[in-house]
């Protein structure tokens, strides 16, 4: 009998595991034939396309020259159009920074633009095809999500799905003259209630996660405005949208609050679902064990996501920050000038995630006050 259900334990493992690998198998397909796909897809657009066949290099900066200057001649095989299987030349000019200029290899595929001439043989470079590397890491994603997640995948994509519907009518209607304050109001709410109600349904955690988020957010905007209030006014003229915008004070603030929504909400669920599982769970749980046990949630969990808030807001300026240091400026020059609004929106978001575990462990303890009193009272 013992032989028997051993015997029967591994052929249920060696079953999984080739269930598992069939599973990767056809993952790993799908994923390498939608890329080919979007690689060779030549025929979806207008605006030619051409493979670099073959390229020579020449210098042309001089001694003095502070960089060196490299000119191209591309030879470049037309994939698509009329002029499909053509070979034209092509000059490119780049330099050794790559400042507003790009250097071309072989084998690239490009976009071509003819300037409105139609004429091919007088075509420049305008941009490599990099359609299939969005698409490949698109459906790597799918791919990992689907072997994780298995069946919630469908909610998860659904809500990032219509968070970007969601978010686009929100452009839209900016560009239709909709006031950004309200707008950025309403999509908050949207955000937060499509995401939790997608992901978790209906539930005290859910109910908890939603009040947690709305309420955090809300604290972080109101304390930001007091600051901001009693501040003298910022400099925004080194925002890099500054230009053609009228009101980029109130555009950045909107952009504050976008910022911290994704860690707020993180935070939020993780307290909220906590809690609820411990009052499920445990046949001993106190008010005190409570308050206890999401303390060291909030420790487990503050230093990451503030350190990943760090890493999203700051470390995107990284090349910035390299080029403006090799051409003369220290790092302390660079911090005081435009650099601050990088740091605002740190500190704003490191607040949300500060603030956000006292908000979800009162409103979590809130919401599932009955189902803790019940226990208590069963008890």
């Amino acid at each position: 009998m013992f032989v028997n259900e051993e015997t029967k334990k591994d052929t249920t493992q060696d079953l999984k595991k080739k269930q598992n690998l069939i599973k990767i198998i056809v993952l790993a397909v799908m994923v390498l034939a939608v890329t080919f796909v979007a690689k060779n897809d030549y025929g979806m657009y207008k605006t030619p396309i051409g493979r670099v066949i073959s390229c020579e290099e020449k210098v042309t900066s001089g001694k003095k020259d502070i960089e060196k200057a490299y000119v191209q001649t591309l030879k470049i095989k037309i994939k698509n159009t009329s002029n499909k299987g053509k070979v034209i030349t092509v000059k490119n000019k780049y330099t050794q920074s790559r400042f507003q200029t790009t250097g071309y290899s072989k084998g690239q595929d490009v976009f071509l633009n003819t300037s409105g001439s139609g004429d091919i043989s007088k075509a420049s470079v305008q941009k490599v095809k990099l359609d299939y590397i969005t698409i490949f890491l698109i459906a790597l994603f799918i791919a990992f999500t689907i072997y994780v997640a298995k069946r919630q995948t469908i909610l998860i994509l659904l809500s990032v799905g219509l968070n970007i519907v969601v978010f686009t009518i929100g452009l839209n209607g900016y560009a239709a003259g909709k006031n950004l304050i309200h707008l950025t109001a309403i999509l908050t709410l949207v955000f937060i209630f499509a995401t939790v109600i997608l992901l978790f349904g209906f539930s005290r955690k859910s109910i908890g996660t939603i009040f947690s988020s709305i309420g955090t957010v809300a604290i972080v905007a109101l304390i930001y405005a007091i600051i901001v209030y009693f501040s003298p006014e910022l400099n925004y003229e080194y925002v890099p949208y500054t230009i053609g915008f009228e009101n980029i004070e109130v555009l950045y603030d909107t952009g504050l609050l976008f910022g911290i929504l994704g860690a707020v909400m993180d935070v939020a669920i993780t307290i909220n679902a906590a809690v609820c599982e411990l009052i499920r769970v445990s046949t001993t749980l106190t008010m005190k064990k409570l308050i206890n046990s999401i303390q060291e949630i909030a420790y487990d969990i503050m230093g990451t996501m503030i350190n990943v808030v760090f890493f999203t807001f700051i470390c995107g300026e990284i090349p910035v920050y390299v080029l403006k240091m090799l051409n003369g400026y220290s790092f302390i020059e660079i911090m005081k000038n435009g650099e601050e609004f990088e740091i605002i929106r740190f500190l704003v978001g490191a607040l949300g995630i500060v603030l956000a575990i006292p908000v979800s462990g009162v409103i979590a303890v809130l919401v599932n006050h009955k189902g803790f009193k019940a226990k208590k009272e069963d008890k």
